[in-house]
């Protein structure tokens, strides 16, 4: 099949077509023996390219300055570090936040380990404190022995654990009337003060303002001028309660009582 122009007729399509495969052929092989050769660079050494003055502003010795970052006199720079300075967290809460999830729980968990011993043997000492405080009498001879075997017998204490004082060696509840039957104030104080941080943690969190200027006004500022029982419950709005402190200990916690009959 031939075509016709205006030059008359042009070579017919077969014989171009092999030309054309011949020419795409040697342009192949070219392309080949290019990628296979091995091009080896002139050897020359490096180049001794200008140290800009900046970068030689520091101490003979060796040492780097504190705000290292102003010696390169640039604006942006100085801009990102301070950003930086400013605005990033300090390492040990970031550290913090780093620790596993697993971790923290474990921790948590050790915080509570023995508190079932710890309580009991403590609480044991106070009750029998201030049982016997409240059973002498100027008229009444007591048996130390024989009043703190029936009194543990009348607690239900349990065998496998003694009391952390025994009362021949409870001297400190005797040495003067300032400490008779206060033993029992210490996990009193626990009470309170976990009573009181539930303000804290049911208003969101420690940094409430409005319970902080409450704890201030009612019971920080007014220290001993009124009885701190009325100062506690302007506070709180109520007496403490053991249900924050069985938690802190990781107890059960007991459902609130039954309103009495008749109370409103």
């Amino acid at each position: 099949m031939t075509f016709i122009n205006e030059q008359g007729p042009v070579t017919a399509l077969p014989e171009r077509r092999g030309l054309v495969r011949a020419g795409m052929l040697w342009f192949a092989l070219c392309l080949c023996g290019v990628s296979c050769a091995r091009f080896t660079p002139p050897e020359r050494g490096p180049e001794e390219l200008p140290v800009p003055a900046e970068f030689t502003l520091y101490d003979a010795s060796g040492a780097v300055p504190e705000r290292w970052w102003e010696v390169f006199q640039s604006d942006e720079l100085n801009r990102l570090i301070e950003r930086a300075l400013t605005g990033n967290m300090p390492l040990q809460p970031v550290y913090a936040r780093l620790i596993p999830a697993a971790l923290v729980a474990k921790v948590e968990r050790a915080r509570t380990f023995n508190q079932g011993f710890a309580t009991i043997e403590y609480l044991s000492a106070a009750l029998i404190d201030m049982k016997l405080h409240l059973a002498a009498s100027p008229d009444k001879a007591i048996d130390p022995d024989a009043f703190e075997r029936d009194t543990l017998a009348q607690l239900g204490m349990p065998r496998e654990i003694v009391m952390r004082h025994r009362t021949p060696q409870f001297g400190h509840v005797f040495s003067s009337d300032g400490y008779s039957a206060g033993y029992y104030s210490y996990l009193w104080s626990d009470t309170i003060t976990a009573d009181a941080w539930d303000a804290f943690t049911e208003a969101g969190g420690p940094w409430d303002k409005d319970v902080a200027k409450r704890l201030r006004d009612n019971v920080f500022g007014v220290g001993n001028t009124i009885d701190p029982a009325i100062a506690y419950r302007q506070f709180r709005g109520r007496d403490p309660g053991i249900a924050a402190l069985m938690r802190k200990r990781c107890f059960p916690v007991p459902p609130p009582a039954a309103p009495a009959a008749g109370a409103k």
